[in-house]
């Protein structure tokens, strides 16, 4: 189960570190995955057809919404991995996709390589 996968990933995480969690199989699990959302927010973002910022926005928050908690969860973490860091990593910001992120799942006390701009976690990212 994603929950399953999930608590795996946290104890990784807390018990061996971040660079240890990109090293082992867990994120290879989700390659296709991750591709795959990937390519409907760079759709969203690259589109001729979606011409107005927050139309783009819209239609992200479409995608979001179906998101799990535990798929915000791996998204946080794929967006700072080095799989996710140069492309993903500002979709995710420029879309707020972890505005609905529970941080109180992430992994506690975990040296991670980047952080996030607030507007990844803000609903209207473009409103400072």
């Amino acid at each position: 189960s994603t929950g399953g996968f999930y608590q795996g990933m946290r104890d990784l995480l807390e018990n061996e570190g971040f660079k240890e969690y990109e090293e082992s199989m867990s994120p290879t699990y989700f390659d296709h995955y991750f591709r795959h959302l990937y390519r409907i927010f760079k759709f969203i973002a690259d589109s001729p057809l979606i011409s107005d910022e927050k139309d783009k926005y819209e239609y992200a928050c479409m995608v979001r919404g179906q998101l799990s908690r535990y798929e915000l969860i791996w998204l946080y973490y794929n967006g700072l991995s080095s799989n996710g860091s140069e492309k993903f990593k500002p979709l995710i910001e420029r879309f707020a996709l972890l505005k609905n992120l529970r941080k109180d799942m992430l992994a506690q006390n975990v040296e991670l390589p980047l952080s996030y701009a607030p507007g990844a976690f803000r609903h209207f990212p473009w409103q400072s």
